[in-house]
């Protein structure tokens, strides 16, 4: 079964290769298609005979996330389309923005489904294979054995070796004895199975009518004997945190509190976008000295929001001096807003690589338009990067994600210089977020 997201060791779910590329799918689909609409504005039954075989263009074609960008020459052939140039830049200057949105939604639609499968106790890999193979079932024939009156008499034989299935007579002896007559003296050699109960368990009564609790009258039931027997090894056992992964069950003997701990680790990412948003508020507020404005739109914000201000001026202070008792601080800010610890220093991390990450995207952008990237693409291209330099994702799938995003860049000198800049600049993200 294809997983198109994982749960990782935190507990957060995010894509997997597979959900990475499934949405980069998802979004060339959505985009050529805009593309031949308002782009190339096909008549509509061109418009149609084209968008039936884009999919298995797409799928044939795109094998692996580079295939994205490498073969965008060979889908404007299938297109039809002569502009290269232009195609290619609306597909740079679309796509970010429109693979995340299209993230987002594949994200929610998938989620329930993938706790279902990784938080269920009770998945099989039965229950796997029907989730898999479900429509197909659904859509098959009831089967039907024509020949029943001439199998009665004959059973299936399959020849392991050679994975053939042949029919020969059934012999006239029942099973039963068949059975007795191969496996008799096992059964005459084994000792006679002792058992402390009766044949039938007698009637048992409800002691308490308010508070149902039923005894047995006579005889124990199995479980109680064991539990007489073995209760202290019971009492001692830690407890089991038992994990579904793959099909199978995990079980690790952590104590009930690490588990919960556990549990209630669910890190909420701030994004870069956030950061900048909050950044020019205060920025504003300082410049006007507005104390009262800012404590009111303070005030205002998201519990998220709120420690994220606080944090990004524990990160300057930490910045400028190195003493912040960060310990003390998160535990401070976590009981005053009722956010887990775990929120907390997800969210110092996230400050502490952003502002590394943002200040160099803006002054890339501004030595671009030194050499003479026009401010339309500049500003296009911000809102894009800021999407992309996002603590979250893959280092491969950004580094496709970079090349696309910088094909609506026109002339060659300028995107060499960007492509260069901002590579090294993912490569210091991939250190500084530590992605895979």
């Amino acid at each position: 079964m294809i997983e198109l997201l994982q749960k990782k060791d935190d507990g957060e779910y995010d894509f997997s290769d597979s959900g990475i590329f499934h949405a980069y799918f998802l979004t060339m689909e959505k985009l050529v298609v805009h593309y031949m609409q308002k782009g190339m504005k096909l008549p509509s039954n061109i418009l149609d005979k084209k968008r039936q075989g884009l999919k298995k263009f797409i799928l044939d074609n795109f094998l692996i996330l580079d295939d994205f960008l490498d073969k965008l020459p060979n889908l404007a052939e299938f297109l039809g389309e002569a502009n290269l140039a232009r195609f290619s830049g609306f597909i740079g200057k679309n796509f970010i923005l429109s693979l995340e949105k299209t993230k987002n939604a594949l994200y929610e639609k998938e989620l329930p489904r993938s706790k279902d499968r990784n938080e269920n106790p009770y998945r099989t890999t039965s229950s796997d294979f029907m989730d898999l193979y479900e429509n197909d079932f659904l859509k098959s024939k009831l089967l039907t054995w024509p020949l029943e009156e001439a199998l009665k008499n004959q059973e299936i034989i399959v020849d392991s070796n050679e994975g053939l299935v042949s029919l020969v007579p059934l012999a006239t002896t029942p099973v039963g004895e068949r059975i007795l007559k191969k496996y008799g003296k096992l059964f005459e050699d084994s000792p006679e199975i002792q058992w402390p109960l009766n044949e039938k368990v007698e009637k048992r009564e409800i002691v308490d009518d308010t508070t149902p609790t039923i005894s047995p009258v006579s005889q124990q039931l199995p479980s109680e004997i064991m539990l007489e027997k073995f209760e202290k090894e019971f009492i001692a056992c830690p407890f089991l945190d038992v994990e579904v992964l793959n099909g199978s069950i995990q079980g690790s003997t952590n104590s009930l509190t690490s588990n919960v701990q556990k549990k209630s680790s669910l890190p909420v990412q701030l994004t870069i976008r956030e950061l900048a948003r909050l950044l020019n508020i205060i920025k504003k507020f300082t410049l006007a000295k507005d104390n009262a404005g800012y404590q009111k739109w303070l005030a205002s914000l998201k519990d998220i929001h709120k420690a994220s201000v606080v944090v990004n001026r524990l990160v300057n202070n930490h910045l400028k001096t190195g003493q912040v008792d960060w310990s003390n601080e998160i535990n401070k800010l976590a009981t005053k807003l009722g956010l887990t610890l775990q929120v907390i220093e997800k969210i110092k991390i996230d400050i502490l690589g952003y502002k590394k990450v943002l200040p160099t995207i803006q002054q890339y952008l501004q030595q671009l338009k030194k050499d003479g990237l026009d401010a339309t693409t500049a500003s296009s291209l911000y809102s894009q990067l800021i999407n992309l330099f996002e603590n979250n994702g893959s280092y491969d799938s950004k580094k496709t994600a970079l090349k696309m995003t910088l094909l609506q860049i026109t002339d060659p000198s300028i995107k060499k210089n960007a492509n260069e800049l901002f590579g090294n600049l993912l490569d210091k993200a991939k250190d500084i977020y530590q992605l895979t």
